[in-house]
């Protein structure tokens, strides 16, 4: 008979932590945890106490005092075995261990530091599980050096106001260790600035160019309720950061490059609509110049301002989803002052045209005064501008700069002025009189001094109780951008500097190309295809295409150039006020509101036949298209050419120039006068002779290529 022995094992589970720092062997340990060295983590205080102090004199690597928090003490310790053996040691990538953070919310009163750290390994439980805290105005954890290595699966948080991180992924910023940061991983990690610290990850803030910065990569990271930004970046080096996934939100500004290149990916943002308006915060910001590229792909935001990238820093924009959406108004609603809605362009729950649906114009306008909506939606007003303006404390004197608020007529306007109200709200009043020299007396007076602050003013619209202003706000603007494709832009100006402009989506809202000026010189170069414009929008609006000027592009809109459904555009230079020198191709109907002349200037020469002694003259504003010859004959005028017009840059052909009288003189003899052309010049013959010592005014068109 055989038998068969049943072994039955036993495995103790590991323990993890312990307030006896004795209690575990950390030297013989593969992976170490801040439990093996005191640390409690249990959300509350534990400082040490002089006795504490006294028992670890020796056994504790760092310099600590009293009054320090347990878990500080064991993040450090924790740090220095693993990594290093001191506060200025290196780490080296074959000796460092894992350092495993289990579920806790670590309390810490310094900065858990590790320096000059290369190949190394952080993780924990996840980031809701194990939380870092820092109870005092600094980080709740920094980097003095910091190669190859990943954090997984931690929050990093902090509830005293400073003007850092609460992550600071930084190097060679003390003058002592030389290392950078470069090619480091963030997985699965939540930055949370608790409403009051300045940053969530800082890259190499206090570092700079100095500290490198480059190649590291966050996967499904968050991002949260910073002041100032989710995450900053500091160092010209600092280039080729990617973001894979992951939300900021609740912050002014999302992602904000000072110096660096960034390359985002199906990130999603939530950083509020109107206070990201108020104070000029955008998802994503770049400011450096040095010929840096970036790339925004997929990725869906909530807030009202998406991108902001300036100084030559090339930007790709590509399938982006912009999908903010104010309320649509609403009668015999209350509406508090500052209150945003856009016009209606439904009815019945069916998606019709604007004629049918509501005055849904695609803007969206601002309360300038609380009250209740009347019973029939208002005709919205017309747009306004947005200027500069300057105001002291307890005054009504509003210095703002911008030609065309010089005058009367801009009297009763609404007016914003930025930062001018209690505690830096904005200031909502009316243009009460005019006091000459760009000066304006306000309707009511500024509690905060704001200086060249920005300042909206347009005309209001009374509804039951409240009067709206048209609420105007820049969405996406960039001066260097290399392809806008495949978006769709909402309710605010898109304006951007060039580049391949195709199959994007936007509401009417303020233009959705570019404004004239950002099209000038050597941002003039654009190749737009197949762009939508909706109420809204959206692809899917049941809305067609429009047609200008129903399109936005009319009269109201006099600094804005855009073209819907366009083929192929070329820009050769551009000035604001309309002026515009293209290049155009069009195998279908074409509509201008005006056609003019450009490029060098033509000549002209008198005939024989115009008598001796004979003037001529052309008029100012004269080009090869069009203009005006001024002929004063001479003594003696005979049949024959009277005047030569020579072309400033000669046709392919010759063109097929008209002529009428442009004066009482000219029309008694204007039908004895021809014309003849050549792709060089064209000329005016007598049939019979003109009067002498007349001045003849003639005008000439001509149509040719």
């Amino acid at each position: 008979m055989k038998f068969k022995t049943l072994i039955m094992v036993c495995v103790a589970p590991l323990a993890l932590a312990a307030l006896n720092p004795e209690g575990h062997d950390a030297g013989n340990s593969s992976i170490i945890t801040p439990q093996m060295f005191g640390a409690i983590g249990d959300g509350a205080r534990h400082p040490i106490s002089k006795t504490d102090l006294e028992a670890n004199i020796g056994k504790w690597i760092g310099n600590y005092q009293v009054g320090d928090e347990w878990d500080y003490i064991g993040l450090q310790e924790a740090i220095y075995a693993c990594f290093q053996r001191g506060p200025a040691n290196s780490s080296d990538s074959k000796q460092t261990r894992s350092l495993y953070l289990p579920s806790a919310n670590y309390l810490v009163n310094k900065t858990p530091t590790v320096t000059q750290l290369k190949g190394a390994t952080i993780y924990g439980a996840g980031r809701l599980m194990t939380t870092i805290t820092s109870t005092f105005a600094g980080p709740a954890f920094q980097t003095n050096g910091c190669w190859y290595t990943q954090f997984t699966g931690i929050q990093f948080t902090g509830t005293t106001p400073h003007d850092g991180a609460v992550f600071e992924l930084d190097g060679n910023y003390d003058g002592i260790n030389k290392q950078g940061v470069q090619a480091n991983t963030f997985k699965d990690c939540l930055f949370d600035g608790q409403g009051v610290v300045r940053y969530g990850l800082a890259l190499v803030r206090r570092g700079g160019n100095k500290a490198q910065g480059s190649e590291n990569l966050f996967l499904n990271c968050h991002f949260g309720n910073s002041k100032t930004a989710g995450v900053y970046s500091n160092g010209y080096n600092a280039l080729q950061n990617t973001f894979l996934g992951g939300n900021i939100q609740n912050c002014l500004n999302g992602i904000y490059v000072e110096a660096g290149s960034i390359n985002v990916d199906s990130m999603g943002f939530q950083n509020g609509f109107q206070s990201q308006i108020e104070h000029h915060g955008f998802d994503i910001v770049l400011r450096n110049s040095a010929d840096d590229h970036s790339s925004i792909k997929n990725c869906r935001t909530e807030s009202a301002c998406f991108v902001d990238s300036r100084k030559n820093h090339y930007v790709v924009l590509d399938n982006n989803n912009v999908v903010n959406a104010p309320a649509e108004w609403t009668a015999g609603q209350a509406y508090p002052q500052g209150a945003i809605t856009q016009g209606r362009t439904y009815r019945g729950g069916l998606q019709l045209l604007l004629t049918a649906g509501g005055n849904g114009n695609g803007h969206v306008h601002i309360a300038m005064s609380g009250g209740t909506s009347g019973s029939s939606e208002p005709q919205w007003p017309g747009s306004g501008v947005l200027a500069t303006g300057t105001i002291a404390a307890g005054t009504d004197t509003l210095s703002v700069r911008d030609p065309a608020l010089n005058k009367e007529t801009a009297k009763n306007y609404g007016v914003i002025v930025y930062g001018a109200a209690k505690d830096g709200a904005p200031l909502y009043s009316i243009l009460h009189k005019f006091l000459g020299n760009e000066t304006w007396q306000l309707a009511d007076k500024a509690a905060t001094a704001a200086t060249n602050v920005p300042v909206r003013i347009g005309p209001l619209v009374s509804d039951g109780g409240i009067r709206w202003m048209h609420y105007e706000y820049d969405e996406a603007r960039t001066d260097s951008t290399v392809a806008v494709t495949n978006n769709t832009f909402k309710w605010g100006r898109t304006r951007f500097g060039g580049g391949e402009i195709a199959n994007n989506s936007f509401a009417r809202a303020d233009g959705f190309l570019s404004t004239v000026r950002q099209l000038r010189g050597r941002h003039s170069q654009a190749i737009v295809a197949n762009n939508h414009v909706t109420t809204n929008g959206g692809w899917n609006t049941g809305v067609g295409l429009f047609s200008a000027p129903t399109s936005g592009f009319g009269a109201e809109y006099p600094n804005v150039f855009g073209l819907v459904n366009t083929a192929l555009l070329f820009m050769s230079g551009a000035e604001p006020g309309g002026n515009i020198a293209a290049k155009v191709s069009s195998d279908g109907d074409s509509q201008f509101r005006h056609i003019g002349g450009t490029g060098p200037p033509p000549k002209v020469s008198a005939a024989g036949a115009a008598g001796k002694g004979a003037l001529v003259s052309l008029a100012p504003n004269s080009t090869d298209l069009a203009g005006q010859i001024s002929i004063t004959t001479g003594a003696n005028p005979t049949t024959g050419e009277l005047a030569t017009l020579t072309f400033g840059r000669a046709y392919a052909v010759a063109p097929f120039p008209q002529i009428c009288a442009a004066g009482a003189n000219a029309s008694r003899v204007i039908t004895a006068v021809h014309v003849t052309a050549t792709p060089a010049a064209m000329a005016l013959v007598a049939d019979n002779a003109v009067p002498a010592s007349t001045k003849l005014e003639i005008n000439y068109q001509n149509l040719g290529q």
